[in-house]
């Protein structure tokens, strides 16, 4: 099924985002199941011992082991890419999971990392103390121990990542193929026919950009992924 993974820090709106876009364009979403992860957080986050270890290896089958076949389009909460380069990273480095802990879930995304890809994925830059204060604000139980050191080394770790996705782009900008493209999409008056035209102007400048060999490729398929969006948007 056509996968659009939502990344980003814990508190950077991924929740209502995705919910914004299910009610609004009535397209599929899965969110993580933080209800039924609340005493494997709380767990993890006053350092239990094996917590951390016990919740990935939960987050794993909750969220990457996919093996439903189906057209429907859905926007997930999460790329397992940033979950085990991120989170898993983050506690090898906390010394919260130990060597061989870390290599089984090393082993087990391997698994799932074959199985399926997003087809796209979006990656929301938010301000590690903004977070924080959104993480405050909505008080979870299972957030209540929750560091802003923390916060802002995830925010550390996704910025990482992003930049390694980001290699298309990066290229462009070294070789000075591209200047900056942006498109200012106001949230509180988005509807199906103004995202569209967004995304239009997005596929429109991709398609003029004068490329070669892989990048051409690349360009290519991202160009055939936002098609097979708009596709599916007609048929809701």
């Amino acid at each position: 099924m056509p996968i659009i993974t939502i990344d980003g820090n814990i508190g950077s709106f991924k929740t209502s985002i995705l919910n914004y876009f299910h009610k609004t364009f009535k397209i599929a979403i899965d969110l993580e199941p933080v209800e039924s992860w609340h005493e494997f957080l709380n767990n993890m986050y006053t350092n239990q011992t094996d917590s951390t270890y016990n919740f990935q290896i939960k987050v794993w089958m909750d969220r990457c082991w996919i093996q439903e076949k189906s057209n429907v389009l859905v926007m997930m909460e999460r790329n397992p890419y940033f979950i085990k380069n991120v989170f898993v990273e983050k506690a090898r480095e906390d010394e919260t999971i130990n060597d061989e802990q870390y290599l089984i879930l090393q082993s087990l995304h391997l698994k799932t990392d074959q199985l399926w890809k997003p087809n796209a994925y979006i990656y929301l830059r938010s301000d590690p103390e903004m977070c924080m204060k959104r993480i405050t604000k909505r008080a979870r139980h299972s957030e209540a121990n929750i560091q802003l050191e923390y916060v802002r080394r995830i925010h550390e770790l996704h910025e990482k990542m992003s930049g390694h996705v980001d290699k298309f782009v990066e290229i462009l900008l070294r070789d000075k193929q591209l200047s900056s493209f942006k498109v200012n999409m106001p949230m509180n008056n988005l509807n199906k026919q103004n995202f569209i035209r967004y995304l239009s102007k997005f596929d429109s400048f991709l398609v003029a950009l004068n490329l070669e060999n892989d990048l051409a490729n690349i360009r290519d398929e991202m160009c055939a992924d936002i098609h097979q969006f708009f596709y599916l948007l007609k048929l809701k």
